[in-house]
């Protein structure tokens, strides 16, 4: 392998070219979430209880517990980061195309045409690697052959094409750059897709090894029975009846491991049996008798020796036999993926019979237009209501002219026949005879069975370059080829960018679509796009009236609207609609909540709790309904409930840790925090969050005089995110009280920090440039620093917020400036009579009297006793 790494080196770049730039998306609407995002399980990241649940789940219909597995995976080594995610799929597929080009570099080397298995030894090929797929009669033949007549057995052998690693390198090539495997790659939540082809790509390979050991020692076939000496006598056993040593089968075992793993990555390696069967007939050839081409029937057999049609039933029946687990493996698939789809499969009555098998014929055709144009790929391909009856009939004699043709070169070039078969019989579980879904077909379900294509079209260029000047000309037109697949895949893989732009682009391509009008609908009004958002919604109910999606959203996105009222009528209709709809309750309750309904909010968020037990956003809800109500030990023990459908959830635990603080409860607060903080990288947002919730506990435990539970907050908050400004500042009123001569230092670093912000946290910066206007002891106060600072906030405010103007005032009078205090001071009292705050209007009116007769004002409160 080590002379191919600049073929390798090629394919990886290629793959990050086009690739690198979903490392910048987000996760889209449509599946990341249920998959990722909104799965609590999957968001705990790897542990044993998730691991139990993937391989017991059937969740989105599907059972396949590796995905879930690598999905666990990422969230512990990239958390909610959709980048890390991304690096995921596209590391998957740079492996897979690696992997396209050294198994078809494996399988194929030596193979010319039809005639020439993969069986000579080369020059570049010294270690004679690839002498593992010439038939064992080819062997014995010249000790044991019976008179034959080779003219009428055989077409003319072509002219042998030499051999060289590029023609696997253009098969790889076109796997790692073809547009039409965006779908799979760019998109989190079709890990499955490169998932399940690694291992399948990986089931090949140890497959063409098992093949390759077991004709070095002299035999074809899985081990049955027999003697060595056996396979040495054609005329008594056929090659493939032979055993060999047991270390030969590690390779058979390996591949039926892969194919299991595959299995459990996405069900569609089923037809991996099949795929096998193909690369025994070429290019393994392991159906050859006497030098004859694959395909040997009994009459031809009969008439090259004695014995020889036994030869090829044994011979057939041996390779069939080797494959029985895995057609085992593949049925029991089958049954478990029937079972988990069962839900989701649309009945015969809505979809007949004769429209699924037109709509699969026509589907047929499109994926191959798509193969050699692949433009005006989209994300959503609705299913057909009426096909043209042209369109029918141009993919039927598209499909009937390359089967026929397929067939009749099979014996000079049998790489087309294995091609069509390969992308033929790997489609039928995904082609829409069984309908799962709405989608009349997807790029995504292209991602393997294109390859066979791939070989096909490769193989046949190849066999048209026989000279070296083709040879050269053929190479500059496969770059050249590459070159625009690669420029239009780069340029679909920017529409994954985020759910919005993936949808415009599908609503472009298809038309109006019910299910891409809701999912942008939905996602416009989170971003609260409520306008465009409305018009998306109320547009798909027009085009498909009565689903319980599209009012559910309608009634989300009303609510944000504050139009309540109308929120809850479609978020009831939706329940007529679908009564076991979860998310409609969510959305009937939250309405109601905003009504002041809070009763009847928290009867729906049960009744959907009655029909989907542990939800968890319908158990936040009923604690903050109650929380909101005051009811703060009701809202404890939901937010608890919600807790334990997802132990990890560190937000979810900040929450109920805040309810705790507001019972009353501090030092139960205290300890949720602290575990939230255990159970959570501190980055980001999670950093901020957690800090202020600190700061929170702080202030609490202040409130009840408890300094040394006040401190102890402030330390843990500031520990978290040694930046915040909030933790800081109540810090600072902290060592202020106690008396503690690091105050000086920290209202002087706080001051920085603040200018650096320009002011913007006004909050903050009113409260340190209080401190520093009117703190008792002289040490403590600054007043260049307390009039800029007053001043900045005061600015940030467009000098109308009263509490910020006194400040600003007490500021002017403690740089002896009382004239300016005097009106300013004059300007907040207006202001704090105006907005009825009679409080802050008295005491704003004691401090103007004193400022006026010439004296600053001092808070006793931030020493806690008199100056």
């Amino acid at each position: 392998m080590r002379r191919h790494w600049p073929i390798i080196t090629i394919l990886i770049l290629a793959v990050t070219a086009i690739y690198g730039q979903i490392l910048g998306h987000d996760f889209v609407w449509i599946d990341d979430r249920p998959y990722i995002t909104n799965n609590p399980m999957v968001m705990r990241g790897l542990h044993g209880e998730g691991i139990l649940w993937a391989f017991t789940s059937m969740a989105q219909a599907n059972w396949h517990p590796l995905t879930w597995i690598s999905h666990m995976l990422d969230v512990t080594l990239w958390g909610s980061w959709a980048g890390g995610h991304h690096l995921g799929n596209v590391v998957l597929h740079a492996l897979n195309s690696m992997l396209v080009f050294l198994v078809f570099r494996f399988l194929t080397a030596g193979a010319a045409d039809g005639e020439n298995g993969p069986g000579g030894q080369h020059q570049d090929d010294p270690g004679g690697t690839r002498r593992f797929a010439v038939a064992f009669a080819d062997q014995a033949s010249e000790a044991h052959a019976a008179p034959r007549d080779v003219r009428t057995l055989s077409l003319e052998p072509p002219t042998p094409i030499p051999d060289s690693p590029w023609t696997a390198f253009f098969v790889a090539a076109l796997f790692a750059v073809h547009p039409m495997h965006v779908e799979s790659v760019a998109w989190a939540a079709e890990r499955k897709d490169v998932l399940c082809a690694f291992f399948f790509l990986l089931a090949l390979g140890a497959y063409g090894r098992f093949v390759r050991d077991r004709y070095e020692a002299g035999q074809s076939g899985l081990a049955l029975g027999g003697s060595r000496q056996a396979a040495h006598r054609p005329d008594v056993a056929a090659p493939s009846d032979c055993p060999a040593p047991r270390t030969h089968n590690r390779w058979y075992l390996l591949t039926l491991l892969s194919f299991t793993l595959a299995l459990l990555a996405k069900p569609m390696a089923v037809t991996l049996p099949l795929v096998l069967l193909l690369l025994d007939w070429w290019p393994l050839n392991r159906f050859r008798i006497c030098g004859q081409s694959p395909l040997t029937t009994f009459r031809e057999a009969s008439r090259c020796r004695s014995g020889a049609q036994a030869t090829v039933r044994r011979s057939y029946a041996a390779v069939l036999v080797e494959k029985l687990p895995f057609f085992a493996l593949s049925a029991v698939s089958c049954v478990v993926t029937a079972l988990a789809q069962r839900g989701a499969m649309a009945p015969i009555e809505h979809i007949g019979v004769v429209h699924r098998l037109a709509n699969a014929l026509v589907s047929y055709g499109a994926y191959l237009r798509k193969l050699f144009w692949p433009i005006g790929l989209c994300f959503d391909y609705p299913y057909r209501a009426q096909i043209w009856f042209w369109h029918l009939l141009l993919s039927v004699a598209l499909l009937a002219t390359w089967t026929v043709l397929a067939v009749r070169v099979r014996q000079r070039h049998p790489y087309v026949l294995f091609g069509w078969l390969w992308y033929g019989g790997m489609m039928v579980p995904v082609i829409g005879l069984v309908q799962v879904g709405h989608a009349a077909m997807a790029d995504r379900y292209a991602y393997l069975p294109f390859l066979g294509l791939y070989v096909a079209f490769v193989w046949g260029v190849r066999h048209v370059l026989r000279t070296p000047f083709r040879r050269r000309l053929g190479a500059v037109a496969a770059a050249g080829v590459l070159s625009v697949y690669g420029s239009v895949a780069h340029h679909q893989a920017a529409f994954w960018r985020n759910t919005i732009t993936l949808y415009e682009r599908t609503l472009n391509l298809t038309g109006p679509s019910e299910m891409a009008l809701v999912a942008l609908g939905g996602v416009l009004g989170e971003h609260n796009r409520l306008d465009e958002a409305l018009a998306r919604l109320q547009e798909a109910l027009r085009i498909g009236p009565n689903i319980a999606e599209t009012e559910t959203y309608l009634a989300l996105t009303l609510s944000k609207m504050q139009r309540f009222e109308e929120a809850t009528q479609h978020a009831r209709a939706s329940l007529k609609l679908k009564s076991d709809y979860v998310s409609a309750y969510g959305a009937l309750g939250e309405a109601l909540f905003q009504l002041g309904r809070a009763d009847e909010a928290v009867a729906a968020y049960e009744e959907g709790l009655a029909k989907a037990p542990g939800t968890t956003y319908l158990l936040y809800n009923i604690g903050k309904v109650a929380e909101a109500a005051g009811r703060f030990d009701q809202a404890v023990a939901a937010y608890r409930k919600a807790l334990a459908q997802d132990p990890r959830n560190w937000l979810q635990r900040v929450v109920l840790a805040d309810a705790l603080i507001k019972a009353g409860r501090l030092n139960d607060g205290r300890a949720e925090l602290d575990r939230a903080v255990a159970d959570r990288p501190i980055t980001g947002q999670s950093r901020t969050i957690m800090a202020n919730a600190y700061s929170s506990l702080a202030e609490a435990f202040e409130s009840e005089n408890s300094t040394n539970g006040a401190w102890a907050a402030l330390q843990a908050a500031m520990a978290i995110d040694p930046g915040a400004l909030e933790p800081r500042r109540d810090w600072l009123l902290l060592l202020s009280r106690r008396g503690d001569e690091r105050a000086a230092s920290v209202a002087n670093d706080l001051y920085k920090d603040l200018k650096h912000k320009d002011f913007s946290v006004v909050e903050v910066g009113n409260d340190v440039a209080w401190i520093l206007s009117t703190h008792p002891k002289a040490s403590m106060r600054n007043k260049e620093q307390a009039v800029e600072l007053a001043e900045g906030v005061a600015g940030q405010s467009r000098y109308r917020d009263p509490t910020v103007l006194d400040t600003l005032a007490a500021a002017y009078a403690a740089s002896g400036q009382f004239t300016i205090a005097t009106n300013i001071a004059a300007r907040a009292l207006h202001l704090a009579t105006a907005h009825g705050d009679s409080v802050l209007a008295q005491a704003v009116h004691d401090r103007l009297e004193g400022y006026m007769a010439g004296r600053s004002y001092y808070d006793i409160s931030l020493v806690g006793e008199s100056p």
